[in-house]
């Protein structure tokens, strides 16, 4: 490589500007897709599958040929992207953020990145994590602690509670003194027509079925200097701020877990362990997630490919401790909120589930998820004429693409079938069967299930 230094001839800009000149094949097919749209085609060109493989929701699109043999407008698949070529390249990566949440709106209870975009958007999402960048729409840190009704300091000892914070007019920011994300010189990242932002959002999130409504954020802040002991055991002082954020719904569900920035940036993706965190609290961990930002000491427990650290590293070690306290101090604080409504839910809740069918999918749930603060997902079956984007129910099947009803149907017979898909959507859901599957693997689950129910006698 050699290295050479031009002058300026736009002296009023700054910053850097890289070109890829000399990409690797390898490189260029894993950021094409190659192997989804092989995958897709041939499903496409194979006569003994009654349904073509779905390509990502959304992804940059396809241009080459696989084989010589198929025609070309066969092949070619235009791009589908949720942003607007005029759009504004910040207002293009919020459009992105927002089409995944779309997702759990719309019913997808366990939205992934895989299933949604393409290698191409994967990578431009996992970038923007990686980088120090503006969050999408607003840092935890400068939100008004008015616009929280459950927000918590919490404890660095460990047998710690978390305090509740007072609702103020105040930031978070303001009330700890955090130092995270304060304004500096302007850094922009920009790839192709997106500018890049953190794509974590913390307001009007979904919820589903659980009864508290709102989250729940804790704040903590840390300095711990390891007195008297020897800077070669102790590698020095360690300081960091974090956050632990609480929703019923974290999508997409890669955000489930930890990330540990140093100085901003990080070159992991969440943990979904919590580091190792070994308390069985599986559903609550699904509904969390966590930063931790270190602005001194933790360099040298990275490993040399900064992308894993040694977690034998005193200052990984405090850390994993200080962690795992504190989703400790967040299970407490989640449980006292929730025990709080529990009475007037669950009258709420044996409304809902009167009769026998229903009740079944009830007691399948509280026996299989162990979350007795959560309701089974709310299931919805659309008719042919319904086009409603705003639908608030956790599972949404849509009924045409599971079976055309034949004139003579009878009414009563098909309504309980209707029902009766809708409990074992639900009793599917306890098992969480549908976290494995795609939203089209789910609904031809559905059609089976809905054929065989409503089969005429």
């Amino acid at each position: 490589m050699t290295v050479w230094r031009e002058p300026a001839v736009d002296i009023g800009n700054h910053g850097t500007t890289i070109i890829l000149t000399n990409i690797r094949a390898q490189a260029k097919e894993t950021l094409q897709s190659k192997e989804i749209w092989a995958n897709y085609e041939e499903s496409l060109f194979s006569p003994e599958k009654n349904e073509p493989i779905s390509p990502p929701k959304y992804h940059i699109g396809k241009t080459q040929n696989l084989s010589q043999n198929q025609l070309e407008t066969d092949l070619i698949a235009d791009k589908s992207v949720p942003w607007d070529n005029e759009d504004e390249p910040k207002i293009a990566f919020e459009k992105l953020v927002n089409a995944v949440w779309l997702e759990a709106s719309l019913g997808n209870q366990n939205p992934r990145l895989e299933l949604i975009f393409d290698y191409y958007l994967q990578m431009i999402w996992n970038l923007s994590l990686a980088t120090p960048l503006p969050y999408v729409n607003g840092n935890l840190f400068d939100l008004n602690l008015s616009d929280w009704v459950h927000a918590y300091l919490i404890a660095n000892e460990p047998k710690g509670s978390a305090k509740p914070l007072q609702a103020s007019d105040q930031t978070f920011r303001e009330v700890l003194d955090l130092t995270e994300g304060k304004k500096t010189e302007q850094f922009d990242v920009f790839v192709d027509n997106l500018q890049l932002s953190r794509p974590i959002k913390y307001q009007e999130l979904p919820t589903g079925g659980h009864r508290l409504k709102k989250p729940v954020a804790l704040i903590g802040k840390c300095k711990q200097d390891f007195a008297n002991i020897n800077k070669a055991y102790s590698a020095g002082t360690l300081r960091f701020e974090a956050y632990l954020f609480w929703n019923p719904i974290i999508a997409p569900a890669e955000h489930r877990g930890v990330l540990i920035r140093v100085n901003g940036a990080s070159g992991t993706l969440f943990d979904p362990t919590f580091l190792k965190y070994q308390v069985s609290e599986q559903v609550r961990l699904r509904q969390i997630t966590c930063e931790i930002f270190v602005h001194e000491g933790f360099d040298s427990a990275l490993n040399i490919d900064r992308e894993s650290f040694n977690a034998a590293h005193p200052h990984a070690v405090y850390i994993t401790r200080w962690l795992h306290g504190a989703l400790r101090q967040l299970a407490t604080a989640q449980k006292r909120l929730a025990s709080e409504v529990r009475t007037e839910a669950r009258d709420e809740l044996q409304g809902q589930f009167a009769d026998e069918i229903q009740n079944i999918a009830l007691k399948t749930w509280q026996r299989e998820v162990k979350d007795e603060d959560s309701f089974p997902p709310s299931v919805d079956v659309r008719s042919e004429a319904t086009n409603d984007l705003l639908n608030n129910a956790d599972i949404i099947i849509n009924r045409p693409a599971l079976r055309k009803k034949p004139k003579k149907a009878n009414s009563a017979h098909s309504q309980m079938a209707t029902e009766r898909l809708k409990a074992i959507a639900q009793i599917i859901a306890s098992f969480r069967l549908f976290e494995k599957l795609s939203p089209q693997e789910q609904q031809r689950l559905l059609n089976a299930i809905f054929d065989v129910l409503d089969a005429n006698k």
